[in-house]
């Protein structure tokens, strides 16, 4: 499923093109990989056909994928985290356009972070792609508690 989303990710990039369906499968895809959240392997697969279908749609992605778990200790480490981070973040996203609430920043940054973790950094390259990252999740986060907050649920 991730190197799904990141060729999606990628295609969207090298084509200069985004869709909401795009948008909405990165972020639904990334929510779908954290644990516990969905062990049903059926549903999972038709999702990433999903995926497949949208990245031809928006014409392929033209290039290799890396190995997310070789290379050095710092790089893997690294790499990890803004993974991980993405994914936490998407289940902020996913919960916040539920409620109708997106922000346009938020979803570029999957798109954004999902290319990048396919790419050779230095350390230091890493470390500010993961603070840039910090900075987009406390928006992601304040858009969410927006939405909580300001969301009226109806009694049944």
């Amino acid at each position: 499923m991730i190197y799904g989303l990141i060729r999606l990710a990628s295609a969207a990039e090298q084509r200069g093109k985004r869709t909401c369906t795009a948008s909405r499968l990165l972020i639904d895809g990334l929510f779908t990989t954290l644990t516990n959240i969905n062990f049903d392997n059926e549903s999972i697969g038709r999702f990433l056909e999903r995926v497949i279908a949208e990245e031809h749609e928006l014409g392929g992605y033209d290039g290799d994928l890396i190995e997310l778990w070789n290379g050095d200790t710092n790089t893997v480490s690294l790499r990890s985290t803004l993974l991980f981070g993405l994914k936490g973040m998407a289940a902020y996203a996913h919960h916040s356009m539920n409620l109708g609430f997106e922000d346009a920043e938020v979803t570029d940054w999957f798109y954004k972070g999902l290319s990048e973790i396919n790419r050779d950094h230095t350390v230091k390259q890493w470390l500010t792609l993961v603070m840039e990252f910090g900075q987009v999740n406390l928006k992601c986060m304040k858009l969410l508690d927006i939405a909580n907050t300001s969301t009226r649920i109806l009694p049944p």
